[in-house]
């Protein structure tokens, strides 16, 4: 009878120990008050035991919880009679371990993963993929996923496999390249290093081993990253690599969960790609869910990097998408449950690829012989992206433009005018061709007559009868004007008052009005020191003066 109980039951039960007393053998047998649910289920395991005289059950099996059944549990007759001993059943949720890394064989490329530094090798354990770092001298590479692990208590472990060779000798007693798991927070901050290695941990290539588990419980309800890091020194490089990532979270509920796709609509023309996120309304633990697209316009494709909810996607149509409106569909899937939302995406006939020109200001007003400087912007329509190349016309006389030979627009460009342009107002085009387009852009510039009226300068220091020690300081003063703007001032010496062969600086601002000499200590004794000051405007008018009399130098 006993046999039929657990036959019935689903279960595989263990005799031994239940029942005391000396009967050569006990049989036990049923009687089932109501009927238990009979759906189809995987029982992995089961545990019956007597205590105080009260047989209880407990069934691990992945449905929810079943309400107990009431049931009977009887001794068969022996010496003392039959007796009745109540019986308890009760199923108890699975407790599931959920997988929270995702392409953890990188068996899809580097997707969900963040490398910096690293690749991806077909040398693996599993598959054809696996993730790479060092492999070069002064290498420092991460390869890093970030999860979210659900709140609560119990198992949640982290495991991988690795092979770590080296060109560093095996009897190497220095830790040379280090390889390691950290835990990050979402700022970057380590906040465990869970395991390490060197280059004396080197293996065959290949030749993989298993690391972990390693108790990640105390992240529970956290966002962390897992990442795996590399370093090596300059000299014989070492590589790791890394297959199977594995991160599980056990759970004793099946979670549900909704999702939501904003914005419900997009507009773009046929070849441009509409953006939008999907989020996700979740109950309970839900682990990775795997999202799929249906019901994409005619040549549109769905792309994402996935990662954590919500995350943004597009749908990318191309030229030959057909004009119209289309309601897409974005599935997701964990075991047992399937969920799917839907939006709308309007393609609409594409604009003819082209650009335009502008050149600003639109007019500007320069004397013959100075520049002006103008800014031309490009404007592209329908996704034109050519190259495009540029030249002016219609310039005035004696002008000529300057523009970088390499540049991205908005680009900056002068009108150079020369003393013999003629006043007036001139309208000038610049052209521009890419694409098999030729479009151009046109702005005014008025010229006015050259400035003919030299500055005006005057040494005020030294004037005469200063000394000059050799090796200190001496203030150079003078005073300088215009009638249009200075443009520069240049300083020269003449030790015998007469030939002004030592320079003393150039190109000084034209608002300068004083400059510190440092007096070389190599500079030559003089009696009759000179300075003489060269003052020249924008247009190149140029005046000069300089020391009314001789100085010393000593």
């Amino acid at each position: 009878m006993f046999h039929r109980l657990c036959v019935g039951l689903g279960l595989v039960c263990l005799l031994a120990g239940i029942f005391p007393g000396n009967a050569a053998m006990q049989e036990i047998s049923t009687e089932q008050a109501g009927r238990a649910d009979t759906r189809p289920s995987r029982r992995h395991e089961s545990e019956i035991w007597l205590k105080n005289q009260t047989v209880s059950l407990r069934q691990v099996a992945p449905e929810r919880v079943v309400a107990l059944r009431d049931f009977r549990l009887r001794k068969a007759e022996t010496a003392d009679g039959s007796e009745t001993i109540p019986l308890g059943l009760g199923v108890e949720p699975q407790q599931q371990a959920v997988e929270y890394i995702r392409n953890g064989g990188f068996e899809s490329g580097k997707t969900s993963w963040v490398f910096d530094g690293g690749i991806i090798s077909s040398i693996a354990r599993t598959g054809t993929s696996s993730a790479a770092l060092g492999l070069i001298n002064n290498a420092f590479d991460e390869v890093q996923q970030t999860v979210s692990l659900p709140p609560g208590a119990g198992p949640t472990q982290l495991s991988c496999y690795i092979n770590l060779i080296s060109d560093e000798p095996a009897s190497s007693t220095r830790d040379d390249d280090l390889f390691g798991i950290q835990i990050l927070d979402t700022t970057g901050k380590v906040l465990e290093t869970v395991d390490a290695w060197s280059n004396r941990d080197q293996q065959r290539i290949g030749t993989f081993t298993l690391r972990g588990p390693y108790n990640l419980a105390a992240y529970r309800g956290r966002t962390v990253v897992v990442s795996f890091v590399g370093i090596n020194d300059a000299l014989l490089p070492s590589t790791i690599r890394v297959d199977d990532v594995s991160l599980k979270v056990t759970s004793t509920s099946q979670g549900d969960f909704d999702l939501v796709i904003s914005p419900a609509s997009q507009m773009v023309q046929a070849g441009e790609a509409a953006s939008y996120v999907l989020g996700i309304n979740a109950s309970g633990q839900v682990g990775n869910v795997t999202i799929s697209a249906q019901n994409l316009p005619p040549a549109a494709r769905f792309e994402s990097n996935y990662g954590n909810f919500p995350f943004p996607f597009r749908i990318v149509t191309s030229l030959t998408t057909p004009p119209g409106t289309y309601s897409f569909i974005v599935t997701g899937e964990i075991p047992g449950i399937r969920r799917s939302s839907s939006a709308t995406l309007v393609v609409t006939q594409p604009v003819t690829a082209d650009f335009s020109l502008a050149v600003t200001p639109p007019s500007q007003t320069v004397r013959a012989g100075q520049s002006v400087t103008y800014t031309l912007s490009r404007t592209n329509v329908g996704g034109f992206s050519s190259v495009v190349s540029v030249e002016a016309t219609n310039l005035p006389p004696g002008c000529r433009w300057q523009i970088p030979a390499e540049f991205q627009f908005p680009v900056n460009f002068q009108l150079v005018t020369s003393g013999t342009t003629p006043p007036g107002t001139y309208t000038f085009t610049i052209q521009g061709e890419g694409g098999n387009l030729r479009r151009s852009a046109s702005a005014s510039m008025t010229v006015q007559p050259g400035d003919t009226t030299p500055p005006s300068v005057r040494v005020v220091a030294p004037n005469g009868g200063e000394k000059l020690k050799r090796g200190s300081n001496f203030t150079i003063s003078w005073e300088s004007s215009d009638n249009e703007t200075l443009a520069r001032h240049d300083l020269l010496l003449a030790l015998d008052g007469v030939n002004f062969s030592t320079t003393v600086v150039t190109g000084l601002s034209g608002a300068a009005r004083s400059f510190t000499y440092a007096i070389p200590a190599t500079l030559p004794k003089a009696k009759t020191g000179k300075i003489r000051v060269i003052a020249v405007d924008a247009t190149g008018n140029a005046a000069q003066d300089e020391s009314d009399a001789g100085f010393k130098v000593k």
